[in-house]
């Protein structure tokens, strides 16, 4: 069958926002501005950060990337085959994105289903895994906003990453602490593991970049 239908059929991916969809967050058109082509934006280099979440019922999972291009953007990218249904793929996966990249950093929420990944991760990545709290959640979810705001990252559009192009569009927040939000996976419309955990691999990528030493990606 053809890819996009067997992305939608087999995978669980392709869905497309409605006309109605929200956008209640950031708007369609400031999301578009992000959008750029594989061939203009190039291929991941180091350092990278990869991010996972599960959704709320654990019916759905992304593992999302997030880059440092040479021009300064950081790219957010959702590797093949990771962002669908279920969760039972997601630590095989994930440990596989570990041994082919080395990353900076693997990370992964404290709060919700993708929490109990943490022991296996604490094994398997030891001090490459960084675990994000609500707190920090927050925090993410303010710079992500700023950057997007500033066009200061890059994603793959509509047509390049469907689910995280659909997440943002139907994606809802909640209220953090006193007067800060996070984005959230309850009052959502649908599945929003692609921007929940791109933000968070978007996030920590901008935190540790700074200290990066190309030597920590060989293993």
């Amino acid at each position: 069958m053809p890819p996009r239908k067997f992305d939608r059929e087999r995978l669980g991916v392709g869905e497309w926002p409605q006309p109605e969809a929200p956008w209640a967050v950031i708007s369609e058109i400031s999301w578009g501005k992000l959008a750029v082509s594989r061939e203009y934006a190039g291929f991941p280099v180091q350092p990278i950060v990869f991010a996972i979440d599960i959704d709320e019922d654990g019916r759905s999972a992304t593992i999302s990337a997030a880059w440092d291009h040479a021009g300064g953007r950081v790219v957010l990218e959702i590797p093949k085959g990771c962002s669908r249904q279920g969760s039972d793929w997601v630590m095989a996966k994930a440990d596989q994105l570990y041994k082919k990249w080395q990353p900076l950093r693997m990370v992964l929420p404290k709060s919700g289903p993708a929490a109990a990944l943490i022991p296996d991760g604490n094994k398997k990545w030891r001090d490459r895994l960084v675990e994000i709290g609500t707190a920090e959640e927050a925090a993410a979810f303010a710079w992500f906003l700023q950057e997007a705001r500033a066009e200061h990252m890059w994603q793959f559009g509509r047509e390049g990453a469907p689910t995280l192009w659909h997440a943002v569009a139907t994606a809802a927040t909640r209220v953090v602490g006193d007067g800060g939000k996070a984005w959230s996976r309850r009052d959502s419309e649908s599945d929003i593991t692609p921007v929940t955990s791109s933000t968070l691999a978007a996030y920590v990528l901008n935190r540790e970049r700074r200290n990066y030493n190309l030597l920590d990606s060989i293993g």
